[in-house]
């Protein structure tokens, strides 16, 4: 089992052009994008829990800089971190959706020279 990942994506626009005079028209919109991404159960058997414990009791977490310590088994973990808490689950579905504005303009200044400008994210 090697690719399980089953990617939905969803895009809609809506878009308008208004022609403020004979020189100057705006355009607007708006862009939707949603990017899902359906997961298998990564919890995994007896291996995948084996390393988990095993990274788990060597490492420990400094919040602060947020790095991993090395730490020998048994011994407690330095001043200011935390014992690593690593698990091999994630969620069944993940999820991205995204809102994007939309302008732009053009304006004619004569026959041969056009401005443009657009912006959107």
């Amino acid at each position: 089992m090697y690719n399980t990942v089953t990617p939905q994506f969803l895009n809609v626009s809506l878009s308008d052009k208004f022609q403020v005079n004979e020189k100057l028209s705006l355009d607007l919109g708006l862009r939707y994008d949603d990017f899902r991404y359906q997961l298998v159960n990564t919890d995994g058997g007896p291996a995948r829990r084996f390393w988990v414990n095993y990274f788990n009791n060597f490492n420990c977490f400094d919040p602060v800089a947020e790095v991993l310590v090395t730490r020998t088994v048994g011994a407690a973990c330095p001043a200011g971190t935390q014992p690593a808490a690593f698990n091999a689950h994630s969620d069944s579905q993940e999820d991205y959706p995204e809102l994007q504005p939309r302008i732009g303009a053009t304006y004619t200044v004569n026959r041969n020279n056009v401005v443009r400008f657009s912006a959107g994210k």
